[in-house]
């Protein structure tokens, strides 16, 4: 059997339009006729009417990038794509056996699947207590799933050096950064987690600097730990950073794990919390479900889910550093100017090489996305 995935392996997004709009068509006309049902995996049926269908907005930089889905309880229990309704799980699917562990994401079937793995499963179905929500990822940000036993269960997404930090400014990231990661929990501690730090370093192995979103989650210092203990060569190399990147908005990773090693299993919060970037608070609309609801009058409303994120717990390393951890303490070459401009709603960091990081660069958000 092929799934979603497997049939759109192009960049037909009319047709995904197009085949969404013929259904809706044929529904109004049939509609005071008979009803139509859609069966979900436990046996609950689910009544599938034009008050009961959503358009997904997949990009938010294009409006006509939509998938048509259907609604209950609050949240989305199916899609309508290759001329048929597919459930959530079942759109995760693939039959191409080679499709194994990380694959980048290319076509239009792998993007509805990261969009369905971010905005459903992470933002509505597994989402818990004082995580942070991730906004629709840009159509060409640089993506890769993780697929295994023929089942999409994790993502993460990379900003490239030289790539713009907003669609709002003329600021471009300095460095490669690993921003937003998810696994699903059905599939943590299951090294996943760690695959996908390596293969994020292996990437880009001739650069001298690679950053990692901040905040990172007390998690995701764990699996950080475990991947510099048996890769000291990368201890100097990657980073914690806020966009875009400049040496002011730098604090090396291993020496973070130095200075916090000994109560960074109290940040944990007794969880299997791991990796998350937060949703940017200088992207439009950073925290909202981007649904448009149709109606039986054919007019489209906006559907806005606002998921408030809680407080994180923040923590403030030791002040005492020894010479060999002060050696991997941010620094301006010679020659460089002084701070450049911080990415829009973000806070530049004012630490001078001699000081410890700051309470805000030592924040640990609990999290609960990957491992």
């Amino acid at each position: 059997m092929r799934y979603p995935v497997d049939i759109l392996i192009g960049g037909e997004w009319d047709v995904v339009k197009q085949s969404s709009e013929a259904y809706l068509s044929r529904l109004r006309e049939r509609e005071q006729e008979s009803s139509e049902w859609f069966t979900l995996a436990n046996g609950e049926k689910v009544a599938v009417t034009l008050s009961s269908l959503v358009f997904l907005q997949i990009h938010r930089e294009h409006k006509g990038h939509c998938v048509l889905g259907l609604a209950s309880s609050q949240t989305v229990v199916a899609v309508h794509l290759a001329r048929r309704w597919w459930s959530v799980d079942d759109a995760l699917k693939t039959s191409d056996l080679t499709r194994q562990e990380l694959v980048q994401v290319q076509s239009v079937g792998e993007r509805i699947v990261l969009y369905l793995l971010n905005q459903i499963i992470y933002g509505k179905w597994e989402f818990e207590p004082g995580s942070i929500p991730f906004v629709p990822h840009p159509e060409k940000q640089l993506a890769k799933i993780f697929w295994k036993d023929s089942e999409a269960v994790g993502f993460y997404t990379m900003n490239l050096k030289g790539s713009l930090c907003t669609d709002h400014t003329s600021q471009c990231y300095q460095l490669p950064v690993l921003d937003t990661v998810f696994v699903r929990q059905s599939h943590r501690r299951q090294g996943i987690g760690l695959k996908i730090l390596q293969d994020f370093c292996s990437a880009f192995s001739d650069d001298e600097a690679l950053g990692i979103s901040t905040p990172i989650s007390a998690t995701m210092y764990k699996v950080c730990s475990k991947y510099l203990k048996t890769q000291p060569q990368e201890q100097a190399r990657l980073w914690e950073v806020e966009s875009p990147g400049d040496w002011s908005q730098r604090v090396n990773v291993w020496l973070q794990l130095q200075l916090g090693e000994k109560t960074l299993e109290n940040r944990t919060g007794g969880s299997d919390s791991t990796c998350q970037s937060p949703a940017r608070e200088s992207d439009p609309g950073s925290i909202e479900e981007n649904i448009t609801r149709q109606s039986p009058h054919q007019e489209v409303h906006s559907l806005q889910v606002v998921l408030e994120p809680s407080e994180g717990v923040t923590g403030q390393a030791s002040a005492s550093q020894s010479s060999r951890e002060s050696n991997l303490v941010a620094r301006k070459p010679k020659g460089r100017r002084g701070e450049t401009g911080t990415a829009p709603g973000r806070k530049r960091s004012n630490a001078s090489p001699s000081q410890a990081p700051s309470s805000k660069q030592m924040k640990l958000m609990d999290s609960n996305l990957c491992d």
